[in-house]
């Protein structure tokens, strides 16, 4: 029997506009990919501050080029993980991380609108996690979607199993 040969990867688009939230009283906030484009679309649909926003976002930003060297990049099994300067770097910053206050605390106390918490308290759900309990460094997981972006496969999930296998 042929084998047929299989693609070595797999095709996908990014994505302007991640998702949509809907309130109720009829507000649609579109959280598009972009910075600008959403703290533009965020600040005029909640009547907050546009720089509110955006220090937000470089807070997140912030969570994540201080912890993904550790938490992303490296094993957590490995010794070599905790001995490193990038792990030493990232423990001077607990303070700055949110680690003591849930994402919620967090959220309410930078945000200060109630549509805006709402929005960034969802991501503590891609992980199972409450936001009134999760601490506030998942914060970071707003970063991910919001400054790099969202991908779609064009040919379905499957297809990125396939091009692994």
């Amino acid at each position: 029997m042929a084998r047929t040969k299989k693609k070595k990867s797999f095709e996908y688009l990014k994505l302007d506009i991640a998702c949509r939230y809907f309130f109720d009283d009829k507000t649609i906030i579109n959280a598009y990919c972009d910075n600008k484009k959403f703290i533009d679309e965020a600040s005029s649909k909640t009547k907050t501050d546009p720089l509110v926003i955006e220090k937000y976002l470089n807070y997140s930003s912030f969570l994540y080029n201080s912890t993904h060297k550790l938490f992303i990049e490296k094993s957590l099994h490995k010794l070599s993980t905790y001995l490193s300067i990038d792990t030493f770097f990232a423990f001077l910053k607990i303070p700055f991380l949110s680690l003591f206050t849930t994402m919620n605390e967090t959220n309410k106390r930078r945000l200060k609108n109630k549509k805006l918490i709402n929005i960034f308290n969802r991501f503590a759900t891609y992980n199972g996690s409450d936001p009134f309990v999760a601490p506030g460094i998942l914060n970071v997981i707003s970063h991910l979607e919001m400054s790099e972006g969202v991908y779609l496969p064009k040919q379905g999930m499957r297809s990125i199993v396939e091009s692994i296998y």
